[in-house]
């Protein structure tokens, strides 16, 4: 997994448009962002965080980073409770979400 990205550091300015639960879009700016497989990134906005698809200059919101299916529940607090990196949980959480987007995307 690749380090974290400030954008401000790099002196980029990338405006992402995403969805509340009612449906309606609002522009927010990103802060940082990390690699999570090919064109799939982890991207946070202000008190939130997002797995995006950047592809050819658009930036595509796939899902919420910070929410979690049943499955990703359980298996958050199984790694919790075997004393496990929470990072690397995360990360492969984050990585077979990206892998079920290119398996849709085909």
């Amino acid at each position: 997994m690749n380090d974290v990205m400030m954008l401000r550091d790099l002196g980029l300015a990338l405006k992402v448009n995403l969805p509340d639960f009612a449906g309606n879009t609002t522009a927010y700016e990103a802060t940082w962002m990390r690699v999570i497989d090919r064109e799939i990134f982890e991207m946070a906005f202000k008190v939130t965080s997002w797995l995006v698809h950047i592809k050819d200059g658009v930036i595509t919101p796939l899902s919420c980073a910070m929410y979690f299916s049943e499955d990703e529940a359980k298996r958050i607090t199984l790694g919790k409770m075997l004393n496990m990196n929470a990072k690397e949980i995360l990360n492969d959480i984050y990585k077979k979400r990206a892998g079920e987007f290119y398996g849709r995307e085909k």
